[in-house]
């Protein structure tokens, strides 16, 4: 993969088929231990239905063509994820700046981003499975939802993925994700899109998530 490629992950985070759906996003939380009773919730819920979709598409595989990939992925992704706050925490001040129609613009090219990143990658299956583990917090009080992925290969790693979750007027969405409660895509992410905001502005930006979506496109129709 190219370096215009790396906006938000680097290549060398799929080289685990048990580790490709690491490609969407965020955050690094200390955890405390909780039940797996606790796992069928309001909170929790958002996450399942997005493990389900994983699925089933990494299912379908090649027998779905990239648009059908995301167009069945988009709207859970959308659904399971505050992508237009995390876009803006990542923006932060200069957000203000922006009229309307550049925040409309910018969140539609990152949500577009990501969608396309997912139906990328989640094109195949190995007999992978989500499952949801548990519920808890970080040291901040912020509430996270547990999700272990066991990989069809025993040779390969069991991983946790820690959603960091926040309420979205009656809905839960995830902001940040935690791989195996060290590693942070959030760092990567919001590092990234400040460093371009910072070197090339917001015309800058917009024009990096246009091209690089454009490009994961054009890989995964290949």
């Amino acid at each position: 993969m190219r370096s215009r490629l790396s906006l938000i992950v680097r290549p060398s985070v799929f080289r685990s088929r048990s580790s490709r759906f690491l490609a969407v996003m965020f955050a690094v939380a200390s955890l405390d231990a909780v039940s797996p009773a606790q796992a069928a919730s309001a909170l929790s819920a958002p996450i399942e239905e997005l493990n389900a979709r994983f699925v089933e598409v990494m299912k379908a595989g090649k027998t779905l063509q990239f648009q059908q990939r995301y167009t069945l992925l988009a709207p859970t992704i959308t659904h399971a994820f505050d992508l237009g706050f995390i876009l803006q925490s990542a923006i932060g001040a200069h957000w203000t700046v922006l009229n309307p129609e550049q925040r409309t613009t910018l969140t539609e090219a990152f949500q577009q981003y990501a969608v396309s990143l997912c139906a990328t990658y989640f094109d195949n299956y190995s007999g992978e499975r989500f499952e949801v583990v548990g519920e808890t917090k970080t040291s901040g009080g912020d509430p996270i939802v547990l999700v272990k992925i066991w990989p069809g290969d025993p040779k390969e790693d069991v991983h946790t993925l820690s959603y960091v979750m926040r309420q979205a007027g009656s809905a839960w969405k995830a902001t940040d994700v935690v791989m195996d409660r060290q590693i942070s895509l959030a760092a990567l992410a919001l590092a990234q899109i400040r460093a371009l905001l910072s070197n090339h502005g917001d015309a800058g930006l917009l024009s990096r998530l246009r091209q690089t979506t454009s490009e994961l496109s054009r890989r995964a129709s290949r």
